[in-house]
């Protein structure tokens, strides 16, 4: 234990996550040096600062919202902080992550441009609102805060497309953030979620989302619906991720989970391609490049996959620029080179999945 102890506070340092690991792991009575009590401490008063501006920036754009009439669901760490953990300085918080109706998203970059947001230029590319589920919006300043609204759970493709919007909003429980009545995911969907972001980030593990994992499992003990999540699961198409997180955070932390749940999710026989690509995902060959071909095989329709392409060899000359900054080439200089980095990238992937690819 204590050579896997030294490499999960490894992971937690510089993520600020030493004061939730030592939370999670004092629920097992395991205890860690006096120095990394001490260097928690610090984490802790630095989370507990951060996640305070940023909690209170997230209440005013939930408040804009609701006073034009629309409803948002608080994820991840903001309802997990709120509604889990019950303290600002545990969990660290990068950003805040809001799931929206999706027939809202102009009106709803609208009102936090109002709030002093600007939408990131990654999240503004061509296609983004089709095929990646999210955008990205900074409210600049000596700490730079940053709010995303989701209308999925994750990227559209290869699996958050499969759920059902509806039956989110519909599950929803309530929560209260600093006064204000807002809605954060029932325990089930929450589980859901959390699962399709560590596989998101499978190519390093992720200590932040499987403690998450662990404590809301934990946390809801007898209270939490295993057949009803169960149920979900099956009907989305979705036991390949959920299966791979929930393995993987249990080879790190103790979870009380019921023998049938991996029983059931084991019995899922998923075919040829749908293996091929989770497998290509959840290995080490996890990169940019290896999400864009496993999005373009996923996406239905010959006609939407076209539109996937175009979103990524003909993004905005805003993204080229931003994200080719050194470049002292044109307009048409910049899609030259852009374009001949996706053609050997893409080459390069596609072959690494057919011939190496298991």
């Amino acid at each position: 234990m204590n050579n896997d102890l030294e490499q999960l506070i490894a992971d937690a340092t510089p993520f600020n996550a030493l004061p939730l690991l030592i939370h999670v792991l004092s629920r097992d009575n395991v205890s860690v040096r006096q120095s990394m009590s001490s260097l928690s401490r610090t984490q802790y008063i630095q989370n507990y600062l951060s996640n305070t501006l940023i909690l209170r920036e997230l209440k005013d754009v939930i408040i804009a919202l609701a006073e034009r009439g629309m409803k948002v669901i608080v994820l991840k760490g903001a309802a997990l902080t709120l509604n889990l953990y019950h303290d600002l300085g545990l969990r660290p918080m990068r950003d805040a992550d809001l799931l929206i109706h999706r027939k809202d998203l102009a009106r709803v970059i609208e009102i936090m441009c109002h709030l002093g947001y600007r939408r990131c230029l990654s999240s503004a590319r061509f296609g983004a609102e089709t095929f990646q589920g999210e955008v990205v919006c900074i409210k600049d300043g000596n700490f730079p805060v940053v709010i995303e609204p989701h209308w999925t759970l994750g990227p559209e493709y290869p699996y958050s497309g499969r759920i059902q919007a509806d039956g989110l909003w519909q599950r929803a429980t309530r929560i209260n953030l600093d006064g204000i009545d807002t809605l954060a995911l029932c325990p089930e969907d929450s589980l859901l979620h959390l699962c399709l972001h560590q596989l998101q980030h499978c190519q390093n593990f992720e200590l932040i989302p499987a403690c998450d994992i662990t404590e809301l499992i934990r946390h809801y003990k007898d209270r939490f619906d295993w057949r009803s999540f169960l149920n979900r699961i099956v009907e989305f198409k979705l036991c390949l991720p959920v299966q791979y997180s929930l393995k993987m955070t249990s080879e790190v932390f103790h979870l009380p989970i019921p023998g049938f749940v991996f029983n059931e999710l084991s019995s899922y026989k998923p075919g040829r391609l749908e293996h091929k690509i989770f497998t290509w995902l959840s290995s080490q060959n996890n990169t940019i490049g290896s999400r864009n071909l496993a999005k373009l095989l996923t996406i239905p329709w010959i006609g939407r996959k076209l539109r996937y392409l175009g979103s990524v060899l003909f993004p905005s000359r805003e993204w080229l620029m931003s994200y080719y900054p050194r470049s002292s080439t044109g307009p048409l200089g910049l899609y030259s080179r852009h374009m001949k980095n996706v053609v050997l990238t893409g080459i390069e992937v596609i072959f690494r999945f057919v011939f190496r690819g298991k």
